[in-house]
Formats: C-alpha cells, structure tokens, sequence
C-alpha cells in the first residue's frame, strides 16, 4: 500500500482507500483434565476448557503512543478484549501486548498499530493493521529493512486461528514506460515466527504463496491491489498451543525484482491486517 504520493491509496478512519481492513474467525474443543490439589483431604479441582472465545479488534480496549509518520522507534501498545462466545459466565478479559520495532530504512506510516476503520478477512470484524513505508524514496530496499510486530498474551492459550491479510503488490513486471515504472512501490512479504509450532492454509480464492519463513515469506504471486475484506490476499494460521506470542516481520520484497528506474522510486506505504482471533482457554475452574 502506499501514501498520498504513491501509486495506491489505504482506507483508514476518516480516509477514503482502495485497500486494507481488519478481522477475526475460527473454532473447537479439548478434553478436561484433573489437577491433583496437594493439602489432605482437598476436593480435587478440574481444569475448564473454553472452546471457542472470540478476540475482537473492534471490540477492544487498545492502548500506548500512536505510531508517528516515519517514526522509527518502538511503539508499544496493550489490549484488553472482552471474550465473544465464551461457554462460562464469568471469565477474566484477555489481554496482550503488541511490540513493533523497526530495522535498516522501515519507517512507520500513521495507521501502525492501529485497528482497521473497516472489516478484514471476511469476518466481519475489524483488524489490527501494520502499516510501514521502506525507505525514503531515494533508496532501493533490501533484506535488512523490516518492521517486526511481537504480539504477546497473558496466558497460554489453545487452538488460536486468525488470518493475515491484504498481502498484495504494486509491481509491474517487464515495465518499459516510465508511468508503469512508477507503480513498482512494494511487494508484501511476510513472515510468522514463534517458539510453538504453527500450520497454515491458503482459502480458496487466495494468490498467496510461500511458507511463512524467512527463507520463503508469503507473498502474491499476482501483481495489483487485493481487496483486504476477502480472501485474494489472504493466509490462515493455526496454532495449536499452548503459545503465548508470535512475531510478524513486514517485509518490502520488491529488493528481488531488479532495479527500477533511476529516478521513480517509491516503496512506500504497505499494509497488512491481523484479523481477529478464535482461542480455546484451559483454567483451573
């Protein structure tokens, strides 16, 4: 996605854009278990399972500094969700913190860290979007440059499901004029780390290719704007748990396409959405 000056435009609170929104989805179950309690004759408690807990960007408390335009700095955020679905009547909020911080020319742009104005991954909800531009106009991106989002929780949880989406591109291959030249802005790559072990799909509709290393970032293998509220630009990630955080790196990967013209370079504003998420929750009852 870019900025103003870019070829294509973003959809933010306020803003009227061709691109990106946030989101959430998913489901299941687990078996209960028994902890044995260790003081003489105390009954033994069991462990709840909460199957199926919605985790809405829209409906959360999200708060820390806002992301400056070309800030560089860490941005910090907390967010407090209010469980959707839960099968107990009375359960805690869950709560996280997201962590960007930025390496080589990534820049924040001014929706970074913020929930999408719009819905994402067509679920109906809104998304926690990462906006970033990569360098300065001046300079052509490479590997170095990229903007790593840490997403951090309270508690193990289970089973969570979400969807990254709005992966998409601005580049046109084989280009020879100069105004097709200009739209070689950014090529979305991205990369899911994480301690627990995770698996993926790509929904029926989706362009989206790689694994989701950094030895093979997920991008599209189709060049032009991806509508973020539907499935062209999307991966859908499991984890099975338990995980207590995962790390988004944001990469412009246009740096293996070749060089562009001289004198046109962007590589500005790109946007991807975390949509919202469906957990199972295990506590002592």
């Amino acid at each position: 996605m870019q900025n103003a000056a870019a070829s294509k435009t973003e959809t933010t609170a306020g803003q009227t854009t061709s691109r990106r929104s946030l989101l959430t989805a998913a489901a299941w179950s687990a078996p209960v278990l028994a902890l044995a309690v260790a003081a003489p004759l105390a009954a033994a408690s069991t462990l709840c399972v909460d199957p199926d807990v919605g985790i809405n960007w829209g409906l959360a408390t999200v708060t820390g500094a806002a992301a400056s335009l070309g800030a560089s700095s860490t941005l910090d955020r907390r967010a407090v969700f209010t469980p959707q679905n839960s099968t107990r009547p009375s359960t805690p909020n869950v709560t996280a913190s997201v962590r960007h911080t930025f390496a080589g020319n990534a820049r924040a742009e001014t929706n970074d860290g913020t929930v999408s104005a719009q819905n994402v991954g067509g679920i109906g909800q809104r998304g926690y979007q990462i906006n970033q531009r990569v360098g300065d106009g001046s300079t052509q991106p490479t590997s170095a440059d990229v903007q790593s989002v840490v997403f951090t929780f309270d508690e193990d949880l289970y089973n969570v499901r979400f969807a990254i989406t709005d992966i998409d591109r601005a580049w046109r291959q084989g280009a020879s004029t100069m105004v097709d030249r200009r739209t070689r802005d950014f090529l979305d790559g991205v990369v899911l780390e994480s301690a627990a072990p995770r698996t993926f799909s790509i929904p029926s509709g989706s362009t989206v290719t790689g694994a989701g290393t950094s030895a093979s970032p997920w991008y599209n293998s189709t060049d032009g704007n991806k509508n973020e509220d539907a499935p062209g630009g999307q991966v859908d990630v499991v984890f099975p748990g338990p995980v207590r955080s995962f790390t988004v790196r944001y990469l412009n990967l246009g740096y293996t396409q070749g060089t562009t013209n001289n004198t046109v370079t962007q590589y500005n504003d790109q946007t991807i959405f975390v949509t919202g998420m469906r957990v199972e929750r295990r506590a002592a009852c």
